[in-house]
């Protein structure tokens, strides 16, 4: 049995286009220690996981990049489906009839499980539990050899907060210590100089302080290495003495520079806070990097002034900029009728359940950040 696992290539997904946010996108990838792999924009890492899996199995596998749906030379086939890759895997599952398709990802599985030849698993450890596979929760990079990229490990699972627009379980879970340092050896195969931390809210577990460590194990097989990048809550960055740790960048959660959405998002955030938070990364040498959400319902011209006022007022290395995603197990579901895929889409900016002119207006404020933030860093 030939096993293959399949990803569409980014340019498939999410052609190239000349627009201003398209550029900002790309200009980020320009700084020094960034590095994107050719076909996606990070590793995917349900094949990294999944091969891990395989090889303890004894299942011979490959790994292939698609540019468009076209019959296959194998009899199962691994994939991850999103929004934006869901008419594509549509296409190749009805190319290839005669091939079991193993599928999962962040769509209704509806979608395709109603193929014959679909069968839909909820994640990697549910496809080996219901298969008789021994589940072991390594990855194997090795498929990605000599890719440079910016890898993840993770450290701990859940946040202590229930956001409104959140979907992650508030219960903290914290990563064994051995297999954290499995996950780090299986960077081996790999070349960056910065390594991404998956937590969803660094610090919350205690176990952050092993950076320290983590930073040696590294640099023995990877000379090159220059540090972690973490993402937090604003108050979270006040309770970490950041001149210890081996971080070059902080992303913090910033979503909306406006006190009263913050509070009715439930974010554990103010305006305050989140001033200094960029102060004290400021002072301990840190990059800074807010995460910016566009589209929140409470939004207007006003509210949004007040955004774009602190993007251009503020030191950071780049800001990471959302359309807002609602999916269905998230609190702020309950606001809006979810009619279509684009409203769970961080990269639409069309949503069902605006207005026109709302939807105008969002799509303006994106492509404005987009327009200041490559301006501030001289790539317009």
């Amino acid at each position: 049995m030939k096993h293959l696992l399949i990803q569409f290539h980014t340019d498939t997904i999410s052609p190239q286009d000349d627009s201003v946010l398209t550029k900002y996108y790309n200009s980020i990838w320009e700084h020094e220690y960034y590095h994107k792999p050719d076909a996606f924009w990070e590793l995917p890492k349900w094949a990294g996981e999944l091969s891990h899996n395989l090889i303890n199995a004894n299942k011979e596998h490959e790994f292939m990049v698609l540019t468009e749906p076209i019959e296959l030379n194998a009899d199962i086939i691994f994939g991850s489906v999103l929004n934006i890759n869901l008419e594509l895997f549509k296409k190749l599952v009805i190319i290839n009839w005669n091939k079991t398709f193993i599928l999962g990802g962040y769509v209704n599985k509806h979608e395709l499980d109603v193929f014959d030849n679909v069968i839909w698993f909820d994640s990697i450890f549910d496809y080996c539990n219901k298969t008789g596979i021994q589940y072991s929760g390594g990855v194997n990079w090795d498929i990605f050899r000599d890719e440079w990229c910016i890898p993840r490990i993770t450290m701990s699972y859940g946040c202590k907060h229930r956001c409104k627009f959140c979907t992650i379980p508030n219960e903290i879970v914290e990563v064994p210590k051995h297999d954290i340092y499995s996950q780090v050896l299986a960077l081996m195969p790999l070349k960056f100089n910065l390594v991404y931390i998956d937590d969803k809210t660094f610090g919350q577990c205690d176990n952050y302080r092993s950076l320290i460590k983590l930073e040696k194990v590294i640099f023995e097989f990877n000379k090159q290495f220059k540090g972690f990048v973490v993402q937090t809550t604003a108050p979270m960055v006040a309770k970490i003495d950041w001149t210890t740790l081996p971080v070059y960048a902080v992303e913090v959660g910033v979503e909306t520079y406006n006190n009263s959405i913050l509070k009715e998002l439930r974010k554990p955030s103010s305006e305050v806070l989140v001033n200094t938070a960029h102060g004290i990364l400021e002072k301990a040498g840190v990059k800074y990097i807010p995460n910016i959400v566009v589209g929140f319902l409470q939004e207007n011209e006003a509210t949004y002034s007040k955004t774009l006022n602190y993007i251009i007022r503020t030191n950071m290395l780049h800001a990471n900029i959302y359309n807002l995603a609602i999916y269905d197990d998230a609190d702020i579901a309950e606001d809006v009728n979810i009619d279509n895929s684009n409203d769970s889409n961080e990269l639409e900016s069309d949503k069902s359940y605006n207005s026109f002119e709302k939807n105008e207006l969002n799509k303006s404020v994106i492509e404005t950040m987009a327009q200041i933030l490559l301006i501030k860093n001289n790539k317009l």
